[in-house]
């Protein structure tokens, strides 16, 4: 479901789905402010996590270890990320770099925690 990436609406839109009779026994979340507002909205129905679902957020945080349940990211190296991304601009200023698009990847690693129930890749 759509939430604009911020938290308020992560928490709105997912208490519809948790009320349902089929409801999602999991729920990545695409940024940790949205997985924080899903791991709030499953909080204050009654759910615990990961016993009734499991929560996972995308980009790591360094209080993600600190709260209860640590939260189950995907840590992406930002840093080369941005590293990346500042040397292809300077490249393209420069002239050296024409094509309209550049494929770069950077590995990213999943954090496994305990908002994820141990059963398959969670």
């Amino acid at each position: 479901v759509r939430a604009d990436f911020r938290g308020d609406a992560a928490y709105n839109a997912v208490q519809p789905l948790l009320t349902r009779v089929d409801r999602p026994t999991a729920i990545v979340a695409a940024n940790n402010l949205m997985a924080l507002g899903v791991l709030q909205a499953a909080h204050e129905l009654g759910f615990t996590c990961p016993d009734d679902i499991s929560i996972a957020g995308i980009d790591d945080f360094p209080w993600s270890g600190a709260m209860r349940p640590r939260l189950t990211t995907v840590a992406q190296p930002i840093g080369e990320i941005g590293r990346t991304a500042v040397e292809c601009l300077l490249a393209r200023i420069r002239g050296e770099l024409t094509d309209d698009f550049r494929d770069v990847a950077h590995p990213a690693r999943l954090l496994v925690r305990d908002s994820c129930a141990r059963l398959g890749v969670c």
